[in-house]
């Protein structure tokens, strides 16, 4: 552990840092920002660092020193390589792969932000009684470039207000750590609250709720069936080749691609945040799938692939968004977390879209052009609909 003193807003803080997830009691964390949410788990954490070891990571608590050491904040954050060519010609992939086994981070900048690749919203927990909101951020922001002092980038991420609606006190206190906000890709969320499946279908406006009748119908007609396990090892070799065939046809957002280390992690018999429910057609061969965490109050569809469709299969999206409602609801879960990008037809089925801003900064040398930066990663809105009645 490493201990970190700073000056913010006129009051002393302690920040105790720790380089692994395991250094820190699973109950204190769970208590003050896991419990809810399963990607921010004291056991989710853990099987992040095990499966992405190539990263560095960072657990801060923060302590007032002037108020006998009382605990008044914490946060997670990370530092890895974004790869600037990942969507780059084949032909300079090839170049590049041969450039790296010399220079391995040739073409990568060193990113560090709050959270972590896997998870969204919310990474921290703050006192609002002893601190503010402002005062918080820029003590989270100041430190993130202390704890991580060669980045290329700062990232503090997700604030769920809309930029309209953010609090300028707020703003102010980021741009003067040299922040500035920009607008990612909104969350999409299925409010289910105590509705069951039918009558959740049944406040869906008819156009859209055709949509998911025809597709349940077709299961129907074509003898689909769906199961769900908690334990999958022995299928992961099946559904991973038909997570990477939908990855690789991702266009709203690129990341290098889950490792089969991953899968087999959430598989394991031990994990019990994770749950696979599969599509299976008449000859028992598996469709579609997805992979869902959950905890707390919120139920996420994480990771999903499916087969080449054919004209006589029904459409396995609003299949398995269906299936996820239903599981949602009989573990009493009242908020489906459906991620972000593919907004059509998550929206079709009635989710609405939540802000996910995150606000950016250049290091040291070049920190003058982190307005234009934060400019630049600007992402297109897709346009809010309302399907609901």
């Amino acid at each position: 552990m490493n201990t970190l003193t700073l000056c913010a807003s006129f009051e002393d803080y302690r920040l105790d840092i720790f380089n692994s997830i395991q250094q820190i009691d699973a109950i204190f964390w769970d208590d003050h920002i896991g419990k809810l949410d399963v990607s921010k788990s004291h056991q989710f954490l853990t099987d992040i660092e095990r499966c992405f070891p190539e990263r560095q990571y960072r657990y801060v608590i923060v302590y007032a020193n002037r108020d006998h050491n009382k605990l008044v904040g914490l946060y997670f954050a990370c530092q890895y390589q974004h790869d600037l060519l990942l969507t780059a010609p084949p032909a300079l992939k090839t170049l590049t792969s041969s450039i790296r086994k010399v220079f391995k981070n040739f073409g990568a900048v060193a990113v560090a932000m709050t959270g972590n690749l896997e998870t969204h919203s919310q990474t921290w927990w703050f006192d609002e009684k002893a601190l503010s909101q402002a005062q918080f951020f820029a003590l989270l922001a100041g430190s993130l470039k202390s704890v991580f002092k060669k980045a290329f980038l700062y990232i503090v991420r997700d604030f769920n207000i809309a930029t309209q609606d953010f609090p300028s006190e707020l703003n102010q206190a980021l741009n003067d750590q040299h922040y500035f906000l920009t607008e990612g890709l909104p969350l999409a969320l299925v409010h289910s609250n105590d509705l069951t499946p039918e009558e959740y279908k049944s406040r869906l406006k008819q156009n859209y709720r055709k949509l998911v009748h025809k597709a349940l119908e077709k299961f129907e007609q074509q003898q689909f069936s769906v199961t769900r396990l908690d334990s999958f090892t022995e299928w992961v070799d099946i559904i991973y080749p038909m997570y990477l065939n939908v990855h690789a046809r991702a266009k709203e957002y690129a990341r290098e691609p889950f490792s089969r280390e991953f899968f087999l992690t959430l598989a394991s018999a031990e994990n019990h945040y994770a749950e696979l429910t599969l599509i299976l057609d008449k000859d028992h061969q598996v469709a579609a799938f997805t992979i869902s965490i959950f905890a707390g109050t919120s139920y996420n569809p994480y990771l999903f692939g499916c087969r080449e469709p054919s004209d006589n299969d029904p459409n396995f999206y609003y299949c398995l968004m269906w299936f996820d409602l239903e599981n949602a609801h009989s573990k009493h879960i009242p908020v489906i977390d459906m991620g972000i990008t593919n907004y059509f037809p998550k929206q079709n089925f009635g989710a609405e879209l939540k802000p996910l801003n995150m606000a950016v900064s250049l290091c040291r040398p070049l920190r003058f052009l982190s307005r234009s930066l934060a400019k630049g990663l600007n992402e297109p809105q897709p346009p809010v609909r309302h399907v609901m009645r």
